[in-house]
C-alpha cells in the first residue's frame, strides 16, 4: 500500500533544535551545554553529600543481565562481577567515572559517525573501507555538542548519554581516534559502538538496496509522482514523493547494534529536483519520474518554495532554494496542480538530516525492521513523515497525551522502547585473548 507523504519504513528523520533551545524539559543539564569541569564538580559534591548522609555504604542489588545471543558474552565488569552499574548499561560506575568520564546515572551509547571519502577507489583496510570521521555530525547536525558528547534531545529525554568515537575533544584520549576499537584498548573497557555512515557515492551504493518488490527501488534516489495512491478503503490521493535517504538493515550488524546508513544522493535530489515551469494552478509537470528524465527535473518543486519568491504567492516562479517544506498542494492523477493552499514550515538540510539520523539510530538499537515503528505521531519512530520537527522516543514525547491515545510499542519481542533494559548495553570486546585473560 502507498503511504501519504512518507518515505516508507526507514526515512523518518528529525530536526535539530535552535542552539538556545537545547535543554530537555524536566531534565536540566542532560543536553550538555556546560563544561566537563562543571560535571566533575557536581559529581564530586554529590558523592560527598551522599557519603555524609548515609549510615553505611549503599549496596546495589545486581540487575539481571539481558539474554545473550549466540556468540555473545557478558562483559567482565557487569554488576554480577561485584561492581556497581547504577544505570545498568554494562559499564560499572568505576569505569564510567575513571576512564570514560561519563555519567554513571545515564546509559552510555557510543556512536561512530563516518562518511565516505570524496575520492576513494581502494579501501584503507577491511575494517575501515574508504571511511573518515563525519565531523558535521556534531558541528552542524547536532549543534551544541561538545567534549565528545552528542547534543541529541531525543536521547537526552530518554536518559541516554551519546558519546562520539572519533571526536577530537573526547575526554578519553584513546577514543579520540576515529578507528578506536575496545579490543585494542589496554583498559579493555566494556564498549559497544553503533556505526552511523553517510554514504555519498552515486551508483549502487548511492541509495538503499531494496527487495525487488519495493516500490521505491526503481527510482534510485530521485523524486517521482505517485498517482491514485489508496489512502483507505474508499479514498485515494496523488502526490509527489522523495526517494529514501535513511535506512538500517537487519542484515548488517556490528558491535551488538545494527548499522545505520544515511544517503546523500536522494537527500540532495529531495532539495533540488522539480518538474514544473511554475507552481501555479493548472500547471502540469514536464515529467513525473525524475529518474527517467533527470535533465528535465531542474525546474520548480512542490517540496521547495523559494524564500525570495516575490508576492503574490502563488504563483511561485523561482527555482528551489536551500530549504524544503510540507506544502498544501492538491494534484490530479496526471500531476496537474488543482489547488495551492498554505505554504509549510521551511526546514534546512541539517534539520532533515538530524531527524533522519535519530530515527535510524532508533532502528539500529531495536531490530531494524518495520515492527520497530509505532502508531503514535508524536514519536520519532512513527512510520509516516508528517514534518521534520524533532521528536522523542516513546509516548513520553507527547506530554499532552490523552488517556486513550496511541501508546508506543517498538519492536518484536516486547521491546517497548529504547529505554528498556538491555537495549543500550555495552559488552566486552570480541577478542579471544581478552576472553582467555578474563577466564583466568
Amino acid at each position: 500500500m502507498c503511504i501519504y507523504i512518507n518515505k516508507y519504513f526507514h526515512t523518518i528523520g528529525s530536526t535539530r533544535l535552535h542552539p538556545s533551545a537545547f535543554q530537555c524539559i524536566g531534565l536540566k543539564g542532560c543536553c550538555k551545554t556546560g563544561s566537563m569541569k562543571h560535571i566533575h564538580a557536581a559529581l564530586l559534591f554529590s558523592i560527598i553529600v551522599f557519603a555524609l548522609s548515609a549510615g553505611a555504604l549503599y549496596r546495589q542489588t545486581a540487575m539481571p543481565l539481558p539474554d545473550l545471543k549466540e556468540g555473545q558474552t557478558h562483559n567482565s565488569f557487569s554488576p554480577n562481577s561485584g561492581e556497581k552499574d547504577m544505570d545498568s548499561d554494562g559499564i560499572p560506575d568505576r569505569i564510567e567515572t575513571e576512564i570514560f568520564i561519563s555519567n554513571p546515572k545515564r546509559k552510555t551509547l557510543f556512536v561512530r559517525p563516518s562518511r565516505e571519502k570524496e575520492a576513494c577507489e581502494t579501501p584503507d583496510s577491511e575494517e575501515n573501507p574508504c571511511l573518515e570521521y563525519w565531523k558535521e555530525f556534531s558541528s552542524a547536525i547536532f549543534p551544541g555538542s561538545s567534549d565528545g558528547r552528542a547534543n541529541i534531545p531525543a536521547f537526552c529525554e530518554a536518559n541516554i548519554e551519546v558519546i562520539i568515537v572519533g571526536h577530537p575533544d573526547n575526554p578519553y584520549k584513546p577514543m579520540q581516534k576515529f578507528a578506536y576499537h575496545p579490543a585494542s584498548d589496554s583498559n579493555h573497557p566494556p564498549c559497544s559502538i553503533m556505526e552511523i555512515t553517510l554514504k555519498k557515492k552515486i551508483g549502487r551504493d548511492g541509495w538503499p538496496v531494496y527487495p525487488v518488490t519495493t516500490e521505491d527501488e526503481p527510482h534510485r534516489g530521485h523524486t517521482f509522482f505517485r498517482s491514485n495512491c489508496p489512502m483507505d478503503e474508499s479514498t485515494s490521493r496523488s502526490f509527489w514523493v522523495w526517494s529514501t535517504f535513511g535506512y538500517s538493515s537487519s542484515a548488517e550488524k556490528s558491535n551488538n547494534y545494527y548499522k545505520a546508513f544515511i544517503y546523500a544522493y536522494p537527500l540532495d535530489r529531495y532539495f533540488s529536483e522539480g518538474a514544473y515551469a511554475s507552481i501555479s494552478v493548472g500547471e502540469k509537470p514536464v515529467v513525473t519520474d525524475c529518474k527517467k528524465y533527470p535533465g528535465k527535473c531542474n525546474m520548480l518543486s512542490p517540496f521547495n518554495f523559494n524564500d525570495s519568491d516575490p508576492p503574490p504567492n502563488p504563483p511561485y516562479l523561482l527555482k528551489p532554494d536551500d530549504t524544503v517544506e510540507f506544502n498544501d498542494i492538491e494534484f490530479d492523477a496526471d500531476g496537474t496542480i488543482l489547488r495551492i493552499g498554505q505554504r509549510g514550515k521551511p526546514y534546512t538540510r541539517e534539520e532533515v538530516l538530524a531527524r533522519t539520523v535519530v530515527h535510524e539510530m532508533g532502528h539500529a538499537l531495536l531490530e531494524s525492521v518495520q515492527e520497530d515503528h509505532c502508531r503514535n505521531p508524536s514519536c520519532i519512530l512513527y512510520q509516516f513523515v508528517l514534518d521534520w520537527d524533532p521528536r522523542c522516543f516513546g509516548s513520553s514525547c507527547d506530554p499532552g497525551r490523552k488517556k486513550n491515545s496511541v501508546q508506543c510499542k517498538h519492536g518484536p519481542g516486547g521491546s517497548h522502547d529504547i529505554r528498556a533494559h538491555g537495549i543500550v548495553y555495552n559488552h566486552i570486546p570480541d577478542n579471544p585473548k581478552i576472553k582467555r585473560r578474563i577466564k583466568k
